[in-house]
């Protein structure tokens, strides 16, 4: 776990920034901007500062509130079940993994989390239709087996039900 947000110093140019300015450049920098891009921003609000500083900034204040949101979503992710994931849940997260695998910024952990959530519904889709296909050639073997035809010999209901299933 991350350690807690440090507490600004008074004097820092960050500090002497407006709420609503240092929320601006955090999400900047959680959303993957660099630290050139901070700095950029910063000199357009006339705000000089060295990437030393800003470099600290970001591990000691940004981080933390990054690994916070990921946890947070992964402890959400962790909460839903495999079956509960319809395909539509399961096409969104695929398509977050390719996104995120496509990414400069990449979190691996995330990237791992999403990517076993998607094999989990892959699973649990494959175990479904399997089911499916098992029940149905189950309802074809009981009709075979239980076939009126008189001209069905019982070795012909046992060859029947074999090909049902692939035996044969």
């Amino acid at each position: 776990m991350p350690a807690p947000c440090k507490k600004l110093r008074g004097d820092s140019k960050i500090a002497a920034l407006t709420e609503a300015q240092r929320e601006e450049l955090d999400e900047l920098l959680i959303n993957g901007g660099t630290l050139a891009e901070g700095l950029e921003w910063l000199r357009a609000r006339g705000v000089s500062m060295s990437a030393q500083s800003l470099s600290e900034y970001n591990r000691n204040h940004v981080l933390p509130i990054r690994y916070r949101r990921r946890d947070i979503a992964a402890a959400r992710l962790n909460k839903v079940a495999a079956d509960e994931v319809t395909r539509a849940a399961h096409a969104a997260v695929a398509q977050r993994v390719f996104e995120l695998a496509t990414s400069v910024d990449c979190d691996p952990e995330m990237l791992g989390e999403l990517y076993t959530m998607m094999i989990k519904g892959q699973s649990a889709d494959q175990a479904e239709r399997k089911l499916a296909m098992l029940e149905k050639r189950e309802e074809e073997a009981r009709r075979a087996l239980n076939s009126k035809d008189a001209t069905m010999t019982a070795e012909q209901k046992l060859e029947a039900v074999q090909q049902i299933f692939g035996l044969r």
